[in-house]
């Protein structure tokens, strides 16, 4: 120890020598030094930064270092005024990409939920118009604009989708949102898929569900509690064809008939009534007891004739009702023996079908059936036969686009070709691919027989006698329907290729439905098979006159053995089994497919502009990959209602969490590249002690808008909206709010900093304190003794 002590005292005293014969350097170092250093220190204790701060001029100020990006500050909510809030039921409000127009759903609280569109007029919101072709029986919410507007997200119950509610996409045809679609059980499932968002490019999708966490059932869940409801996100996979589309076709062909057939209350909303479905029931039970031994049916039973044709048929009317061969029920030995038939009749060489006569007439029936078999039950061993049976279908198209009697016959008419569209149609939603053109060459020759004002009637063949002037630009005469089953047949044709119902050529084949419907017979079943599915697809106020009109008809004119008599037209042609079996597939329309164009659809002419494309030029739907929960912002409470910021950096969403102001609080989450981070739950101006959900924003996001039950009766939804606050940045340089603040608070740093400044001059003074001019330099002594010698 002694040593370390003598070594520190020597290297001192060698510092104090070294000091005192530098005396100057020594001083401009340290004080260098003590300057740089006070500086910084009062630098960083002032922070010159303090003096920017934010604020509203009246209640608010912030300091510029504490504001994160994209800092708003709301006003007090208000209610929205105007249309969309009367009556006071209107909640989830979503803005277009431009912000001029709104889609909110009503009807929430009394169980008839349904979506309007409401516009901006600079000051206000207007009147609210419902969207014509998605609003149905069912209830349609959550709406969703995509980023350009081509696409409408949304949410219903109604059949078609996984179960419960489900998340559907619709197209903008130039006029309206249509052409619904389902997504896949990739995002929806049998639970509740509710409240779509969409990331900034559309490429990632956010929505909520009430699905359990892990592989519970709907009954299961319920049982055990876990009705929570989560976040999720879904990413987008590349345009192309993949299986997840052809599941998303399938359900436009047969999801409608399965939960309409499990489900009495669906039913009843489609349009079936006891009467059509117990007339259904007996037709099924007298085709049963006609079918031959080997499986097969003929036109008239015990005579032959159209053997394909009437099996084909009677099994179409089976698979109507959902009898399966592959599945057990009451018709599944009479469904089975009737495919196997139909199976050993075709040429494996050719894949054609036909028994005799005209052959593209039955090997179009017959596709048809092939198709639906394959498509109701995925059987593979179906699946190569219903291929080859498309694929004669295709070598058979003529030049013209069309087909005939027989295979590439140089014309072609509109009765063969209605079949064979319809068997391609079918098979392409089913999964199997058709070949590229041949729905061009459909098209093509559709054209070739359109006539009437607009192209709304159609003729048997282009050189028909008597065929309607194409395009003439004249009315058609009243009555001119009666006159032929094409006109419905070519209708029904191009609406399956495409055509949309909301146009002036769709228009005139509608009325003329509509004409009809107080004065058709149905005498010729095979014109009333055809006028229905048209009538039908077109929806609007077209279905339900005749759909009056078909039960009054076909119910009360039904045998007591169940078939139907055969009358004149094309009926004494067919003969009981085929007769009998179109009448059965009649009565099913309201539910063996779904109406392309929008379930509920009510065209009107006189406020809206007619659509601007078919169906073949418009946006496709997306794909997703399977949906993800979103375990960093979900919680232990019910999280809903997501919604992305114009730039993605911000999701809002509804939280019932615990440390809200009560019920549903509105929160939102920053995102980075790095993730989702830093929970903010938004302030009094816009939360309350009530419910508040559905967050959207407008006005580059400085308008908030939200639906909020305060104040309301139980279920019952306001809109509310608050505007972020005009905030100003000021730059305060004569007010030096920092330094006030040393002095306030911090009085004994301040002295330090006196004393300090104070000991640093004292010791200037001392060092560089001048010589005195009296003081001479020391002499030694013996020098003074040797001069005085």
């Amino acid at each position: 120890m002694a040593d370390d002590y003598s070594t520190f005292s020597a290297w001192f005293r060698r510092v104090c020598v070294l000091v005192k014969s530098n005396k100057r350097e020594t001083l401009i170092l340290v004080s260098a030094t003590f300057v740089l250093g006070s500086g910084i220190w009062v630098w960083n204790y002032l922070d010159p930064t303090s003096w920017n701060h934010y604020t509203d001029d009246i209640s608010f100020r912030q300091l510029t270092r504490d504001v994160d990006p994209d800092f708003a500050v709301w006003s007090e909510a208000r209610a929205t005024v105007g249309d969309v809030n009367l009556p006071a039921d209107s909640a989830e409000p979503v803005f277009s990409p431009d912000g001029t127009q709104m889609i909110i759903a009503r009807g929430l609280s009394v169980g008839d939920a349904n979506l309007f569109l409401s516009k901006w007029d600079g000051r206000s919101w207007g009147e609210l118009t419902p969207i014509r072709a998605l609003n149905s029986q069912f209830h349609e919410t959550s709406p969703c604009y995509s980023h350009d507007g081509r696409l409408l997200y949304f949410s219903t119950d109604r059949p078609g989708g996984q179960g419960g509610y489900d998340i559907w996409a619709s197209r903008w045809d130039g006029s309206e949102f249509a052409w619904p679609l389902p997504l896949t059980q990739m995002v929806n499932s049998p639970f509740d898929d509710k409240e779509p968002a969409l990331s900034t490019v559309d490429d990632v999708l956010y929505f909520s569900s009430n699905r359990p966490d892990g592989n519970l059932t709907e009954e299961q869940a319920v049982e055990a509690g876990e009705e929570d409801w989560d976040l999720f996100s879904a990413n987008i996979i590349p345009a192309g064809v993949t299986n997840r589309e052809v599941e998303r076709a399938l359900s436009m062909l047969y999801s409608l008939r399965t939960t309409a057939l499990a489900d009495e209350s669906v039913m009843a909303k489609l349009g079936g009534s006891t009467a059509s479905e117990s007339a259904v029931d007996r037709a099924l039970e007298w085709l049963a007891s006609n079918q031959e031994t080997n499986g097969m049916w003929t036109a008239s039973p015990g005579k032959g004739g159209y053997k394909v044709a009437a099996t084909s048929f009677a099994l179409l009317s089976f698979f109507g009702r959902g009898a399966r061969h592959d599945e057990p029920g009451k018709y599944q030995e009479v469904v089975k023996k009737g495919l196997d038939w139909l199976l050993e009749q075709q040429n494996k060489a050719t894949g054609a079908l036909s028994s005799g006569g005209r052959e593209m007439y039955e090997h179009g029936i017959g596709a048809l059936c092939l198709v639906e078999a394959y498509g109701v039950s995925k059987d593979q061993n179906i699946y190569f036969p219903a291929v080859w049976a498309v694929e004669y279908i295709e070598e058979a198209q003529n030049d013209s686009g069309g087909w005939r009697y027989t295979a590439k016959s140089k014309d072609g008419d509109l009765s063969v070709s209605g079949w064979q569209i319809m068997a391609l149609k079918s098979a392409e939603l089913s999964g199997i691919p058709i070949k590229e053109g041949v729905f061009d060459g459909a098209r093509k020759f559709l054209r070739s027989v359109e006539g009437g004002a607009s192209g709304g009637l159609y003729a048997y063949t282009p050189s028909a006698p008597g065929k309607p002037g194409k395009r003439s630009g004249k009315r058609s005469r009243k009555g001119q329907f009666s006159s032929s089953a094409m006109v419905p047949t070519g209708y029904f044709c191009s609406l399956l290729l495409g055509l949309s119902p909301n146009t002036e050529q769709a228009f005139e084949t509608a009325d003329g439905l509509q004409e009809l419907s107080e004065r058709a017979t149905f005498e010729d079943v095979y014109w009333g098979y055809y006028a229905t599915l048209a009538a039908y697809q077109s929806q609007g106020e077209t279905w339900p006159k005749w759909r009056v009109a078909l039960n009054d008809k076909f119910v009360k004119t039904q045998e007591s053995s169940g078939s139907w008599a055969v009358h004149g037209g094309h009926g004494a042609q067919m003969g009981p089994v085929i007769t009998t079996a179109l009448v059965a597939l009649s009565l099913q329309s309201h539910y063996r497919y779904t109406p392309l164009y929008g379930l509920g659809f009510k065209p009107d002419r006189g406020s809206d502009r007619l659509s601007q494309g078919g169906l073949e030029t418009l946006n496709s739907i997306p794909v997703y990959r399977r949906a993800k929960r979103l375990y960093d912002v979900n919680s232990a409470g019910n999280d809903v209602g997501p919604y992305l910021t114009e730039h993605g950096d911000y999701l809002y969403f509804a939280s019932d969490r615990t440390g809200g102001a009560g019920g549903y609080d509105l929160y939102r989450y920053r995102i980075t590249m790095k993730g989702v981070y830093e929970l903010e739950r938004l302030g009094p101006e816009v939360n309350s002690a009530a419910n508040e959900t559905d967050v959207a924003l407008r006005a580059a996001g400085f308008n908030l808008m939200f639906s909020s039950d305060r104040g309301m009766e139980d279920g019952e939804y306001r809109l509310y909206s608050s505007p972020a606050r005009q905030v100003y940045r000021r730059h305060e340089y004569g007010r030096f709010p920092a330094v006030l603040r040393v002095i306030e608070d911090a009085p004994m740093r301040l002295m330090g900093i006196v004393i300090a400044l104070a000991g640093f001059l004292f010791f200037v003074k001392r060092f560089t304190k001048p010589r005195s001019e009296n003081t001479s330099p020391s002499v030694p002594q013996s020098t003074v003794d040797g001069g005085a010698s």
